[in-house]
């Protein structure tokens, strides 16, 4: 007879994840090479080590999202306090989206987490404001620091970004045994889906250095995408790798960006919620701790408990679709602590 099951009470360091669509367990163990001469056998594989792998997808459970902005680029600026701002040969028109940030403080006028319309552009000079065509926003000095802007990509269709990390190989000593996965890099790839090729022709070029922010809005789903409060998550030092242009009979011209980087302290994509508080996703590649969930039993009793302990991310992906949910996706691999207690338990 067959039945029904659910995941129930997933819990990753400490943190209740929400919106669980699947978890997968991987235990391997590590295998004795067998002998090069041909006049030897072995009789038996012994198992040196054991290593679980475990995987956990995680689908938003409230919400519709769409891709509300996509800015990158680190392009240098100056302010002045008659509201215009300089960028020799900035390429941007008028009605283009930017964002800023800075190295320091921005200057005072300037919001670094909203988006604002190009208005009044020259071929070195513009103007900004909250809406397309609407009043300049007034800037009252110059900041501090470099200050740096992004341009806004309309009609992107899709963002899916991965941050991953190397694992330290477990000691070849039979004797030694590791009960952690060490990070040795950090890499960040990203592939941006948009819908009209000349976005990124005319503004991106191939081994361009930038920093990329996702914008995704919270909508219900009775209400659409409408909604306020938005979440954004920032790849810092992206460099543009490749472009993929396509066509199709009786559609629109469509272009992929690929791009890959590598942060100054570690790559890692940065989730920050306009409304505050804070989401699974601030796991990053080498975060370790103990993962455990709940199933129902085969016998329709009471729950088994999974725990997995010793664990480190070794993955880390988030992505987003045209009017689709905000997916993750989180690997994580653990080694037994002494060579043959298993980190897996169930209970």
């Amino acid at each position: 007879m067959s039945r029904q099951r659910d995941i129930k009470d997933v819990v990753v360091f400490g943190n209740p994840f929400t919106g669980v669509q699947d978890v997968a367990l991987d235990p391997q163990g590590e295998k004795i090479p067998h002998s090069g001469d041909a006049s030897t056998s072995i009789q038996n594989i012994q198992i040196t080590k054991i290593k679980t792998g475990i995987s956990i997808s995680v689908e938003d459970p409230d919400h519709k999202r769409d891709v509300a902005g996509v800015f990158f680029g680190a392009i240098v600026f100056t302010a002045a306090i008659d509201n215009i701002i300089t960028s020799n040969g900035h390429g941007l028109n008028d009605g283009d989206k930017v964002r800023f940030f800075t190295t320091d403080t921005l200057p005072a006028g300037l919001d670094p987490n909203t988006t604002y319309f190009v208005i009044n552009s020259t071929t070195n000079t513009f103007k900004v404001s909250l809406t397309s065509g609407g009043s300049e926003i007034t800037i009252t000095d110059i900041g501090t620091g470099i200050q740096k802007f992004q341009r806004g990509l309309i009609e992107v269709l899709k963002v899916s970004a991965k941050e991953g990390c190397s694992e330290i190989d477990d000691s070849a000593d039979a004797n030694l045994f590791i009960s952690f996965l060490g990070v040795t890099g950090k890499m960040l790839e990203v592939t941006i889906e948009l819908r009209d090729v000349t976005q990124a022709l005319g503004l991106i070029s191939i081994g361009e250095l930038g920093q990329l922010d996702i914008v995704v809005p919270l909508g219900s789903v009775t209400s659409g995408l409408i909604g306020s409060d938005t979440e954004t998550f920032t790849l810092k030092n992206m460099t543009v790798v490749g472009q993929n242009t396509g066509a199709k009979h009786a559609d629109i011209a469509s272009n992929s960006l690929s791009l890959e980087g590598v942060g100054e302290n570690g790559a890692n994509i940065e989730n920050t919620l306009s409304a505050g508080g804070s989401t699974p996703f601030e796991i990053n590649c080498g975060d370790s701790g103990e993962i455990s969930y709940k199933i129902p039993s085969a016998d329709g009793g009471d729950d088994e408990t999974v725990t997995v302990s010793n664990c480190v991310c070794t993955g880390v992906e988030l992505s987003v679709e045209h009017a689709g949910r905000l997916q993750r996706k989180f690997d994580f691999g653990s080694f037994s602590s002494d060579g043959s207690t298993p980190p897996l338990v169930l209970s």
